[in-house]
């Protein structure tokens, strides 16, 4: 079973960049610039606007996607990925894995650890209730609070046609991602809910083998 095939029309713009999903893209871009690459492998185009972003400031890009009606540079699985080993700074999946089953999270995660030289970076969909306040008086003072709130009885996850899974969901704990990450070889620089789109979790890791 590969990767689920998103339907080109989903990433409309009008219906696809909500005003939330900018600042997703802010903290993506962010995480890969001040890694500092020259060569970033970006699984899954979506809508290609880090990428574009990212080869305007002089970064070179190679995209990958199932759907070569994305326009991605190569059309590939990253269950699969035709690359030599470490050929790449940075690999990055945003928003990716959780169209694939479960079972085969691990195996991507090895295959993007395998090209790349350095830096794994992925975000996923988190389900958990998240409280976020804000309070300031600009542009003197400004405080910001964020948490997490415990889900005891979690729900059970329906594949709805994209995803398989995602955190917060039955059997998918952050716990269980954190140590899937640490078992393939990664260690975990950090890993945070966008605030304004507490839906988008990344996680900024390194190959162990690269730690100086």
């Amino acid at each position: 079973m590969g990767l689920v095939q998103v339907q080109p029309e989903h990433y409309q713009p009008i219906a696809y960049d909500v005003k939330s999903r900018f600042p997703s893209y802010w903290h993506q871009i962010r995480e890969v610039l001040i890694r500092k690459p020259s060569r970033v492998l970006e699984i899954g185009t979506g809508n290609g606007f880090v990428s574009s972003y990212l080869r305007r400031v002089g970064i070179e890009v190679v995209s990958v996607d199932i759907d070569a009606s994305l326009g991605p540079d190569l059309t590939a699985s990253v269950t699969s990925l035709p690359f030599k080993e470490g050929i790449f700074d940075v690999v990055i999946a945003y928003q990716v894995l959780e169209h694939l089953p479960f079972e085969r999270f691990s195996q991507c995660l090895s295959e993007m650890a395998e090209i790349s030289s350095r830096y794994i970076l992925i975000s996923l969909p988190d389900r958990r209730p998240f409280l976020s306040i804000r309070a300031g008086i600009y542009p003197w003072i400004a405080h910001e609070f964020h948490l997490t709130i415990p889900v005891l009885f979690p729900r059970k996850h329906r594949f709805d046609g994209e995803h398989y899974w995602e955190i917060g969901k039955q059997g998918y704990t952050l716990r269980t991602i954190l140590q899937i990450l640490q078992k393939v070889g990664l260690r975990i620089e950090c890993h945070y809910r966008v605030p304004e789109k507490p839906f988008h979790h990344l996680f900024m890791t390194e190959k162990i083998s690269c730690e100086r």
